[in-house]
C-alpha cells in the first residue's frame, strides 16, 4: 500500500488589497414603465455620475433631476450612439430616482433630444 503523500500548501498570495468596489446599481424606470420589456430602452449604458443638476451644454434645462454622466460601456443601442464611450452625456431621471456622484449605474433610457451631443431620459 502507498503511503499517502502530504499536500503542499500554496504560499500566500502577496497582491495588493483589493481596493474598495465602486457602487453600481440599476437605474430602474418609473413603476408604470417598469413592466415594459427592456427592450422599449433605445440606449442602455454603464456610466458614472459626474454631476448633478447638470447638463452637457447651455441648451438643456437644467433641473434635479438632470445629470451628467460620462458613458463607459454600451449594452444597446442604434451604432451611431457608440461613439459616446468614454463621454459625458446628459441624462434626465424619471423622479422619484436618486444617484449621486461618482455612482457607477446602468441607465435605460430613452431618446429624449438625439442632435449634437447626446441627451436621454432615464
Amino acid at each position: 500500500m502507498a503511503e499517502k503523500q502530504p499536500r503542499s500548501r500554496k504560499a500566500p498570495s502577496k497582491k495588493a488589497p483589493r481596493a474598495a468596489a465602486k457602487k453600481r446599481r440599476a437605474v430602474q424606470p418609473e413603476p408604470s414603465v417598469a413592466a415594459e420589456p427592456v427592450a422599449r430602452a433605445l440606449f442602455i449604458f454603464q456610466g458614472v455620475v459626474l454631476a448633478l443638476g447638470a447638463a452637457t451644454f447651455a441648451e438643456v434645462p437644467v433641473d434635479d433631476d438632470t445629470i451628467v454622466v460620462r458613458v463607459d460601456d454600451i449594452f444597446s443601442g442604434p451604432a451611431i450612439l457608440h461613439d459616446y464611450i468614454g463621454q459625458p452625456v446628459t441624462v434626465r431621471l424619471t423622479p422619484p430616482q436618486h444617484v449621486d456622484v461618482d455612482d457607477e449605474c446602468v441607465f435605460h433610457t430613452d431618446g429624449w433630444i438625439l442632435e449634437r451631443d447626446s441627451r436621454c431620459s432615464a
